[in-house]
């Protein structure tokens, strides 16, 4: 049963559209962290990619696109998890940061998989002389998607806080953080 004060506080929520959503400690300090979501990141996309250009039909068109529209989305999502939690003027060196990380870990990755025989490179399996081009490529799509997508998220955040939500942001840092704080 909730109490009168709870259920002002929940019917706040629900006339404002907002969750409360509770995380666990160890996962809020993941996601704060653009190395470490970054680096968790860029295995996952490229086991990812590893497993979807070795066991599929990679003659399809619509395989191939559904797959990259995958790891696209989770690339994304998993950026999305790491800016969201920051004031939207730190987002450009974080959006680098965390595409120069993930592009690190990603190409570890693929290092491993080199070795193990196991990176497909078109038709055949990459080498390590192929590592150097494959490193490039990665890291210059990879700058420019996160920091397009972060442009365009920032410029959309910040277009719904200025006109669609005055007076709801006052340009301070903590703006997030005072909104949580309302809602408890």
């Amino acid at each position: 049963m909730l109490t009168a004060h709870e259920a002002a506080v929940q019917g706040r929520r629900f006339a404002r559209g907002e969750w409360d959503l509770e995380e666990p400690e160890a996962f809020r300090k993941i996601a704060k962290s653009p190395v470490e979501l970054a680096a968790i990141t860029g295995v996952l996309i490229r086991l990812f990619r590893a497993v979807i250009l070795t066991h599929g039909p990679v003659n399809s068109s619509l395989y191939l696109g559904s797959a990259f529209a995958v790891g696209a989305i989770f690339l994304l999502t998993m950026a999305t998890l790491h800016l969201g939690r920051f004031p939207i003027r730190e987002w450009p060196w974080r959006a680098a940061l965390f595409a120069v990380t993930e592009t690190a870990a990603e190409m570890a990755t693929s290092l491993g998989l080199i070795a193990m025989h196991r990176e497909p490179w078109g038709t055949v399996r990459a080498e390590f002389q192929d590592w150097q081009p494959m490193a490039t490529g990665v890291l210059f799509w990879r700058l420019i998607a996160i920091t397009l997508f972060a442009l365009l998220l920032g410029s959309t955040v910040h277009f719904v806080r200025t006109k669609l939500l005055p007076g709801q942001d006052d340009g301070d840092a903590d703006f997030v953080e005072r909104r949580k704080q309302r809602l408890l």
